[in-house]
């Protein structure tokens, strides 16, 4: 497995997770991730293996030392955990150094535990529940990693 640029036809090659996503539809995922692509302050990269997406990772500097991130993931990911793992915590040492990052923020569906467990393994830390966070009202927990 290796990391790419991120490419807009990686949204649709991958078989995502609902879950993690709520109800989210394939086309309200890719407007997600053209609006993060869109921004200039977002970096994007994807995790790919043989001409299959594994996952897509982002972030976007809120200011500087502090930016938000974000993963989607395929259910291929099950087939590569330690792999997909190791890579995803690459990737975020990478752009803690290149962009000289103090905190990187993300945010987890209440209720998805296998989110929070992954969260947690990364090195974030939860720092409480937002209540009515998304525009479905559905609560989510931010993590934060700090250096």
């Amino acid at each position: 497995m290796k990391v790419e640029h991120f490419k807009l036809r990686h949204v649709c090659e991958m078989n995502h997770k609902k879950i993690a996503y709520s109800e989210m539809s394939e086309d309200e995922l890719i407007e997600v991730v053209m609006q993060a692509h869109s921004n200039q302050d977002a970096h994007l990269v994807s995790f790919v293996d043989e001409n299959k997406v594994y996952g897509i990772f982002g972030l976007y500097v809120h200011w500087p030392g502090v930016a938000d991130c974000w993963a989607i993931t395929s259910e291929e990911c099950v087939e590569r955990p330690i792999s997909f793992h190791r890579l995803t915590l690459s990737v975020i040492a990478h752009y803690e150094r290149e962009l000289s990052l103090h905190r990187m923020q993300i945010t987890v569906r209440e209720g998805y535990t296998e989110g929070m467990r992954w969260a947690n393994k990364l090195g974030f830390k939860n720092e409480g529940l937002m209540v009515g966070y998304m525009p479905d009202k559905t609560n989510h927990y931010r993590y934060a990693r700090t250096r």
